[in-house]
């Protein structure tokens, strides 16, 4: 949002909602997260015009091929949610879920894999990797048959990884 720009109403109602919701439900969590779920639904936002796969200007050929719920995935990652948020608003039944349906939107519009699936695999790798080494100093030999291999493997991984995001 720009500075001069207002504010639209949509987004002053939405959050007024949701302080009138912290309100009315502190005491009652699980009606609150029910009410607030209802409240930030991708259906919901579609009707308030705050999440709109309209205004998006196609900057991929390919934006056709994606259906109805890959087109809302799609505006939402547009709009900068993350997967754990588009996990919410989208009521998919997991967080794999929302990366597999992801990848999908990222995979029929030729793009490369989200910064969260390279971070988790970048992390995994280097877990390993010092996993290996703790377990190689505190019993030397222990490890010692596939240490380098294991080492060699989160090298290749972590390049691999590299080169798809910065594909």
């Amino acid at each position: 949002m720009h500075k001069n720009q207002p504010i639209k109403k949509e987004f002053l109602d939405i959050i007024r909602r949701l302080v009138g919701l912290s309100y009315r439900y502190s005491g009652n969590k699980e009606l609150f997260y029910k009410k607030f779920t209802d409240l930030v639904h991708i259906d919901e936002l579609k009707r308030l015009r705050i999440i709109d796969p309209d205004t998006l200007e196609p900057d991929n050929k390919n934006i056709d091929k994606l259906n109805p719920e890959e087109l809302e995935v799609y505006c939402l990652m547009c709009y900068g949610f993350k997967a754990h948020e588009i996990n919410v608003i989208c009521r998919h039944k997991s967080i794999n879920s929302t990366y597999v349906k992801q990848y999908r939107v990222r995979k029929k519009l030729g793009g490369a894999a989200s910064p969260e699936i390279v971070l988790v695999m970048s992390v995994t790798c280097i877990l390993i990797y010092l996993l290996v080494t703790v377990l190689n100093s505190i019993q030397p030999g222990f490890v010692s048959d596939f240490y380098h291999n294991i080492s060699d493997c989160v090298c290749v991984v972590l390049n691999w990884v590299h080169n798809i995001f910065w594909a």
